[in-house]
């Protein structure tokens, strides 16, 4: 569009210097009013076919031929270059859309963020930053045209739709986030994701607190309040500023000092069914279990050391990210959001 009309502009410029040349051209010539003079250009210029103003002089006659030739020609030009921006541009956007047509079929494992207002936009960077693969979805066309500009895969489109979602790879995603500011959307988009894929882990966001329950019922793993979370965090940040300092050390992607993760243990996995004393983290990798979680969900805090690693279960890891690195290899997890090495 910007091209377009910029072309446009050029157009109109074109014409108005060739009617103004026209028109005090006649004046010099013929010595016309500038009215007739004007008028003279016009029809000249647009070839209507209409008589001549007054009898034209030899000199005006060749000036009418040039004035023809310049109108007509700048026109042709001007229409041309036109043409040939649109078609330009629309075969651009053919190829950009067929290209990311391309990259979202071979998606998986990524995230699909619905909605890409404040909350989505940071929430989306804080993915990429840790090295997740992003889709974003928006019915806003100047939210995906941020979004592209910022190259992130982008859907336009409801997130509550069906087709919308199965753009955005929503089949073969690991984790979606509903992050738009109506409660309503976001109870239809988790209940239309959790259709779709009934494995994908969804967090939603929620704006009144009666909301909550009907947003679980619908199918969100999590739900999150974004105006509670900041009032808690300024509270904590009040009481015990050397402890969230401390948690920002460890779950901010740009300070890798520490890194904490989640190592899921599965049915293959070599650390199948072994204690933590056999697995001996500490040693093996340098890495600290803070936590252990049940194939139930049950968290167990500074777990003891004949804790069995059954299938299902999750370990909770803090240290350096080499040191998680190594302990995710020993899992053979694939799940790890760990950054990239080096």
């Amino acid at each position: 569009m910007r091209v377009t009309t910029g072309s446009a502009w050029a157009f109109a410029l074109a014409i108005a210097s060739v009617l103004c040349v026209g028109t005090l051209g006649y004046r010099a010539i013929e010595g016309w009013p500038l009215l007739e003079a004007f008028y003279m250009t016009v029809i000249t210029v647009t070839t209507v076919g209409f008589a001549e103003v007054h009898p034209l002089s030899p000199v005006g006659r060749l000036f009418t031929v040039l004035l023809i030739a310049a109108g007509v020609g700048t026109a042709a030009y001007a229409a041309s270059q036109v043409a040939e921006r649109v078609l330009e541009a629309g075969l651009t956007n053919a190829f950009e859309r067929r290209r990311q047509k391309r990259m979202l079929a071979q998606m998986s494992g990524h995230y699909i963020v619905c909605g890409y207002g404040r909350l989505g936009r940071i929430a989306a960077q804080e993915l990429l930053s840790q090295g997740a693969q992003v889709v974003v979805v928006d019915p806003d066309p100047n939210n995906v045209a941020l979004c592209a500009s910022q190259r992130i895969a982008c859907v336009q489109g409801s997130a509550t739709e069906d087709a919308v979602l199965r753009e955005a790879g929503v089949e073969r995603a690991r984790g979606l986030l509903a992050t738009h500011d109506s409660d309503a959307e976001n109870v239809y988009i988790v209940l239309s994701a959790r259709a779709l894929n009934p494995q994908l882990f969804i967090v939603a966001r929620v704006e009144l607190e009666e909301s909550e329950p009907k947003l679980i019922r619908a199918g969100a793993n999590r739900v999150l309040a974004p105006y509670a979370i900041g009032a808690k965090r300024m509270a904590a940040l009040a009481l015990r500023p050397t402890v969230v300092h401390f948690l920002d050390v460890i779950t901010n992607a740009q300070d890798l000092q520490l890194w904490m993760e989640e190592v899921p243990i599965g049915p293959a996995s070599p650390l199948a069914n072994m204690t933590l004393a056999e697995l001996d983290v500490q040693r093996r990798t340098g890495a600290l279990i803070v936590a252990f979680v049940s194939p139930e969900g049950r968290v167990i805090t500074n777990p003891p050391q004949e804790t069995v690693l059954s299938p299902g279960s999750k370990l909770i890891a803090l240290g350096r990210t080499a040191q998680v690195r190594m302990l995710c290899e020993l899992a053979a997890t694939g799940t790890c959001t760990l950054p990239p090495a080096g």
